[in-house]
């Protein structure tokens, strides 16, 4: 659920290009050394490319957004790193106007959100794609984007591109050349077949693996595939909810008024969630009266989806004890324990669980400052729940699954490449797993919620199939969500099963959530 839960296995983000060995097709590859600085300069010594001795270097003309989007592009790469994490890192060290901010910005996100399909690209025109140097790719992707994705001047991105490349391997600018003017030749054709008749070309035209294309399709039909994809390469969202354990709304109103924040009251389907707000000026969370409240842990982001699950999951009743599995950095403890201050009048009993001591350590301080009732932070592989605390020993169990993270893809450009086939499968045996060992700590009458932040029935319908028909799971029957009007987001019908939030332009996240009540 959370967004440091989404980590595909064994896949890089620049399809194994950073393995291969030798280089070719007029781009030598760099023995491994890194770039200091967005300006793609050498730490050390000067770029091999046989420049006469005595000439000075030339100066790479390419814009410094163009620069900053390569920089972030290839340390992603390298270090499979998270786009946002490596943005927000390289704003901190780098001197750029606002305006090569957000372009630099968007440029970095759109190469990570359409790897696959600009490498695709690339290679039709490359004699030797497994030859083409790391760097040089790097650089031809923040092009290739721009030429195909952005309504720009082909001629502008095109001289452009061959001064990035220029910047990392001079020997490589006719390549780039040709490369570049063959794709922009390319572009009125793109995406080489049509969208209307073609899976494959509609998956092309919005920056999609075509299997993952194809599961969305077989999953949701054909409509909800297409809005699914368009709203994934959106901008994401920004909400923001008031922390009652610190702060109030009438703090947060008069920040978001002073910072011109365009804030207004958000839920989910029509109902109001209380305490969460959208934002339309994204910028307004570095104002120092809103970074304030964020930084004292007033205010904290979280998806309105998210929002409206944590207050599914909290019972009716005050619990005697609860425990959320999967609490990562503690965001749905927040949003929990607020519900419960607002039903119970005070905070409830709570556990939870993590296999990342890391992640269990940030959790306990974060409670600390925004004030929340943390009895215990387990470090323990939610396999072996059964195992640490018995049978029956909570009154509620919160499972907030690790999951493959289709339903965030505005945040998590990485996800629709490193992702694979088997991901999918391995994470819903392994929730299968969770949700039968959560389950079977649950007390006679007590309540356990599943929860996931992707859109696969493999990851969520499945699950709960599974589950049920589980030794374990016999013991269970399902609450239709529908039904619990206290949850103030339930889905559109009083007879729906789940909750199941859709990705749609300008809405929250898709999220899905199913409850189980033990009645044996």
């Amino acid at each position: 659920m959370a967004e440091e839960k989404h980590r595909p296995r064994g896949s890089r983000p620049d399809g194994g290009n950073a393995s291969r060995k030798n280089a070719g097709s007029g781009a030598a590859r760099h023995g491994g050394e890194r770039r200091g600085g967005f300006d793609g300069q050498r730490r050390s010594g000067a770029p091999r490319g046989g420049r006469p001795q005595g000439r000075a270097p030339r100066t790479p003309k390419a814009s410094p957004a163009r620069r900053f989007a390569l920089s972030v592009g290839t340390v992603v790469r390298e270090r499979e790193a998270f786009t946002h994490d490596v943005i927000e890192a390289q704003l901190k060290e780098v001197a750029l106007s606002d305006e090569d901010k957000a372009f630099g910005t968007k440029l970095a996100l759109g190469v990570t959100m359409s790897l696959g399909t600009l490498d695709e690209l690339i290679d039709r025109y490359v004699t030797n794609p497994g030859d083409l140097a790391p760097l040089v790719r790097d650089a031809l992707r923040v092009s290739a984007y721009e030429i195909v994705f952005l309504d720009k001047s082909a001629y502008a991105a095109v001289d452009q591109g061959v001064e990035l490349v220029r910047s990392v391997e001079p020997r490589a600018v006719g390549l780039a050349n040709a490369v570049l003017r063959k794709i922009a030749g390319a572009k009125e054709d793109f995406p080489f077949g049509n969208p209307e008749k073609s899976l494959q070309a509609l998956a092309r035209q919005h920056a999609f693996p075509i299997w993952l294309a194809k599961t969305v399709l077989d999953d949701r039909g054909l409509p909800a595939l297409k809005d699914f994809m368009a709203a994934s390469n959106e901008v994401a969202p920004l909400y923001l909810a008031v922390n009652a354990l610190r702060g109030s709304e009438d703090e947060a109103r008069a920040a978001f008024a002073e910072a011109s924040a365009g804030a207004e009251p958000a839920g989910f389907d029509g109902r109001a969630i209380p305490r969460c707000w959208r934002l339309e000026n994204h910028r307004a969370i570095a104002h120092p009266a809103v970074a304030a409240l964020l930084k004292e842990g007033k205010l904290f982001a979280s998806d309105a989806s998210a929002q409206a699950i944590a207050r599914l999951a909290v019972p009716r009743q005050m619990p005697g004890r609860f425990l959320e599995v999967g609490a990562g950095r503690g965001t749905k403890s927040i949003l929990l324990q607020n519900v419960a201050l607002e039903r119970f009048g005070e905070q409830m009993p709570l556990e939870t669980v993590d296999n990342l001591a890391f992640k269990t350590k940030i959790q306990t301080k974060r409670a600390k400052l925004t004030g929340v009732r943390l009895d215990e932070a387990h470090t323990l592989d939610a396999q072996r729940l059964r195992a640490k605390f018995g049978e029956q020993s909570f009154d509620a169990v919160f499972v907030d699954a690790p999951c493959s993270g289709l339903g965030t893809l505005r945040r998590h450009p990485e996800i629709r490449w490193r992702l694979k086939p088997r991901d999918i499968e391995d994470l819903a045996r392994l929730n299968a797993a969770i949700l039968q060992e959560a389950g079977a700590c649950v007390k006679k009458g007590g309540v356990l919620t599943y929860a996931t932040c992707t859109v696969t029935r493999a990851e969520n319908e499945r699950v709960v199939e599974r589950f049920m028909k589980s030794a374990v799971g016999e013991r269970f029957k399902i609450v239709p969500l529908g039904a619990l009007s206290h949850a103030g987001a339930a889905p559109t019908g009083a007879d729906a099963l789940f909750f199941a939030s859709n990705l749609e332009s300008g809405g929250p996240d898709a999220h899905f959530a199913a409850q189980f009540v033990r009645v044996r």
